[in-house]
């Protein structure tokens, strides 16, 4: 496809080139008509020296990268806008990098090549379709290591058919990812190829009843120095909506879905959901939900059938009302199988005072969990979770009795892999048949999981012969936030978890009842924030006392000068199994002045202090300078960054400088 497109491109130019023309709309023009050449010149110099002493050893590196690269670009059409329309860009570049430390030094030069092409056609029919292709190539320097070269290229293509009762859209696309590096090993070689293809279809049977079906397949492939990955998932999905009564007020949904993924996690799932809701009147609905489940992974298969049915209500414009029941079963093959019941009732109550506004809420929840039969496995996918760097507390999974090399941490969109070890993006620990998830964020370079982001596990569990889990939990909490600014509050959590496993060996009993008391203050207006939060946990198994202080500012010193800052101090000491001690501060703040009319200047310091009795002392800070200038075509920044890491018996401290120049015309 690419060599197509390049083809096509060049002949574009030959026409345009060799001034074809022809008569449009009684109208002569260019066959090819392109508007004006636009364009950049880009410089980039980046130097990076990195420090290591641990256990005893001490390592220094040096690496020096230059890059100049030129950018040429044009958009068009040719014979009609309706024909065809087409962007296109081509750049072409250089690159000298030097690397240097004690087992290795070298230094090596090549070409920076990047293009782009994209058109779209027969905009004005009832077939459109698009292309478009793209390759960049780029050097960056690493940690202790020689710099990298990354090649990316992607390709895709999307249909349509606009049928008025059917129309459908068709899309491909291709990423490829090469890493490589003249001057480093083996290990340095990576590859990864993303490949997709989907179709879907949509068609309204009326204005009341619209379906629609859906198609992907992926295909993932991961090529490192010492490890191989495919992943190849196959997805159908066909929803039908259905709305009924006098206003249309009411609807059934249906959803189906089958999906099928191998690979290093292999697993098939299909299901079938239907979901009724229903406006009794503006202030009361119902809504009532049945499913089956079926999956089928390595070392067994499950089916899970249920229902789930509750309200919702409103009662005048301050309280409003919710409740939720719902039942299950999972048949997990061999006689062993597992039910599921449970409810939650909620009431959420706002009010406003002559101080302010007063928000509350309690609900109450129940939930039964009975297995029996053999000793058997069980598939968890896609639980999700949020990192929180202000949180000393580690990431713990859901379950008990996992097994530990099954786990499969994702993000989001569950396609990027990351990688566990101490060196990677997060490790893994046992503690009192729980896991816990630690995440380090503090580097030289920002860590692949980041803070505020959802990351989504997946893991066997392994069942007992016969489990009897029942929760109850309890959860209160009542807010008063002032007209002046300030705000107190309280909650209050309890929850009871009776939990019994018939074994081998007897009877294992883990019951656990915890309660937590919470209480905190703030005040906040339009320059600062202030937060306070004391919080204690009683359990018969662990108990805990934690304090949190978080301040922030934001504040304009000048009209052309504002400060950015955050301070947050959070203690935490727990007992009993898993006893911990930890203690964590975190102090960043940024400053931007303008100079000129033309030229700013930023800088910022980020320093994080964590000490945990169970890991150790983690000390380190990151301090940043820039200096940007910015006339009409003109660019140029210049900028420094220093860091300094300490864990346990390793301290690493690096310096990049860079330097870049950016022409447009």
């Amino acid at each position: 496809m690419i060599k197509v497109l390049l083809l096509v491109g060049a002949g574009l130019a030959l026409l345009q080139a060799s001034g074809c023309a022809v008569r449009v709309r009684g109208r002569e023009r260019s066959f090819v008509k392109s508007e004006r050449i636009y364009g950049s010149v880009n410089l980039t110099a980046r130097r990076r020296t990195e420090e290591l002493n641990s256990s005893g050893t001490s390592r220094k590196s040096e690496s020096t990268i230059m890059q100049e690269e030129l950018f040429l670009g044009t958009q068009g059409d040719v014979f009609d806008p309706k024909l065809m329309t087409y962007v296109a860009g081509v750049g072409l570049g250089l690159n000298q990098q030097k690397f240097k430390q004690e087992t290795e030094s070298g230094s090596s030069s090549g070409n920076l090549n990047s293009y782009n092409f994209g058109a779209n056609f027969l905009s004005g029919k009832l077939y459109p379709f698009s292309v478009n292709t793209r390759k960049s190539e780029s050097v960056s320097s690493r940690r202790f290591q020689s710099p990298l070269q990354m090649e990316n290229t992607s390709n895709s293509f999307l249909g349509r058919l606009r049928f008025e009762n059917w129309p459908m859209t068709f899309s491909w696309s291709k990423d490829e990812m090469t890493r490589s590096s003249d001057i480093g090993s083996a290990e340095d070689l990576y590859d990864r190829t993303d490949e997709r293809f989907g179709y879907s279809l949509r068609h309204n049977f009326s204005e009341r009843s619209r379906m629609y079906f859906r198609s992907d397949l992926s295909n993932l492939s991961q090529t490192g120095g010492s490890f191989t990955r495919e992943i190849k998932t196959t997805q159908h999905r066909l929803l039908h909506d259905y709305n009924f009564g006098r206003n249309n007020q009411h609807s059934l949904n249906t959803s189906v879905s089958l999906a099928d993924r191998t690979g290093d996690f292999e697993n098939k799932t299909f299901n079938w959901n239907e979901s009724l809701k229903l406006y009794h009147s503006p202030t009361f609905s119902t809504f009532y939900n049945a499913y089956v489940v079926d999956n089928t992974f390595e070392l067994g298969e499950s089916r899970t059938t249920g229902v789930t049915a509750g309200f919702y209500h409103q009662l005048y414009d301050n309280l409003n009302t919710s409740f939720s029941a719902f039942a299950s079963k999972s048949d997990f093959g061999a006689n062993s199988e597992s039910t599921r019941r449970g409810g939650k009732l909620r009431f959420d109550y706002y009010r406003n005072n002559p101080w302010g506004l007063l928000t509350s809420r309690y609900s109450v929840r129940m939930t039964t969990r009975e297995s029996s039969g053999a000793t058997g496995t069980d598939l968890v996918t896609g639980e999700s979770h949020i990192f929180d760097e202000d949180d000393p507390n580690p990431v713990t999974l859901e379950r008990r009795n996992i097994v530990v090399d099954s786990i499969v941490v994702t993000d989001s969109t569950g396609t990027e892999i990351y990688t566990e070890g101490i060196d990677g993006d997060y490790t893994v620990r046992e503690v009192d048949g729980r896991i816990e998830l630690t995440v380090y964020p503090l580097d030289d370079t920002l860590p692949n999981i980041s803070d505020g982001q959802e990351i989504l596990v997946d893991y066997l569990v392994q069942t007992d012969a016969s489990t009897d889990i029942e929760n109850i939990q309890h959860d209160f909490r009542i807010e008063q936030q002032f007209n002046n600014g300030f705000s107190v509050f309280y909650s209050y959590l309890n929850r009871q978890n009776r939990f019994g496993a018939s074994t081998g060996s007897g009877t294992v009993n883990l019951d656990d009842e915890y309660e937590t008391n919470s209480f905190g203050a703030g005040y906040s207006n339009d320059y600062i924030s202030l937060n306070a939060e004391h919080g204690e946990t009683k359990s018969n198994q662990n108990s805990s006392k934690s304090d949190r202080l978080a301040a922030s500012i934001v504040w304009p010193l000048t009209p052309k000068t504002s400060f950015r800052g955050r301070v947050s101090q959070s203690w935490l000491d727990s007992t009993g199994n898993l006893a911990r001690e930890t203690s964590l501060f975190r102090a960043n703040g940024g400053i931007k002045t303008r100079l000129t009319r033309y030229l700013k200047l930023s800088g910022d310091v980020e320093l994080r202090k964590e000490d945990s009795s169970d890991i150790g002392p983690t000390d380190g800070w990151k301090l940043g300078a820039a200096l940007q200038y910015n006339r009409r075509s003109l660019s140029v920044r210049a900028g420094l960054d220093y860091y300094t890491l300490q864990r346990r018996d390793t301290e690493r401290a690096g310096t990049i400088f860079y330097l870049r120049l950016t022409r447009r015309f």
